[in-house]
């Protein structure tokens, strides 16, 4: 009829190999120093090498830690810096197999010296993910066509995207030993469109608190203020 193709296979069947790689490796829990990798393993009775360096590192080149088991903490990690990993299963015949790499980014080092000010002139330190992630503009693309500080602001292009996307920006660890009565300031501007913003907190368990969210519309820029007295003492994000 004109259209379609035809395709040919040649399909070979083998015996399984006698070492079979881990699969579904992943990086969790991500702090300043530390990550825990987590992989799954179909062999009898193996043990583990993870080899991880700055990403880009060559097989070999990495440091390497031997484990027994999955999950493991790699720990004296250094902070703000992008690492690749992977799991080299030994199995008890002392075949090796080695699985896919896995790439993640640990945080930056707590903030301790208050107050801690971000104008988004980058995303160095801060933690951005989500379906269609926050960028960084003048304020011209949909928006006010001005910043309140420096050259640009966060903003998610939300005319761009479809319903129910989110995104997300988390700070690192504010350490809040140091302040007896801590505050959060941050400027916002919505023009239009039924979306909002939810500003979190959360503690270093991965608890979440929703401590305010904005209004659907807010035409000018405006300073919007969150007491966070009650957390004082605490080691947590603001998501």
């Amino acid at each position: 009829i004109g259209y379609g193709e035809f395709e040919d296979y040649t399909v070979r069947v083998s015996s399984a190999p006698s070492c079979i790689p881990a699969t579904s490796v992943s990086a969790s829990s991500v702090s300043a120093s530390s990550v825990v990798i987590s992989w799954l393993d179909s062999n009898s009775s193996p043990s583990f090498e993870i080899e991880y360096g700055v990403s880009g590192f060559s097989s070999g080149s990495g440091s390497t830690v031997s484990v027994s088991s999955s999950p493991y903490t790699l720990q004296g990690l250094t902070s703000n810096t992008s690492y690749d990993a992977y799991v080299k299963t030994i199995c008890s015949d002392g075949s090796t197999a080695i699985s896919l790499s896995i790439s993640f980014t640990t945080l930056c080092d707590n903030i301790t010296s208050f107050p801690y000010t971000n104008g988004f002139e980058g995303f160095s330190c801060l933690t951005v993910t989500g379906d269609s992630p926050w960028q960084l503009g003048d304020g011209s693309n949909e928006g006010p066509g001005s910043v309140t500080e420096g050259l640009t602001a966060a903003y998610f292009a939300d005319y761009d995207y479809y319903e129910n996307e989110t995104s997300d920006i988390l700070t690192p660890f504010l350490d809040f030993n140091y302040l007896t009565a801590p505050y959060l300031y941050f400027d916002y501007y919505d023009e239009s469109n039924p979306d909002t913003v939810e500003v979190y907190l959360i503690d270093s368990s991965e608890n979440e608190t929703l401590l305010y969210t904005t209004d659907a519309v807010v035409d000018s820029w405006t300073t919007i203020e969150i007491d966070l007295s009650a957390y004082a003492g605490m080691l947590a994000r603001i998501a």
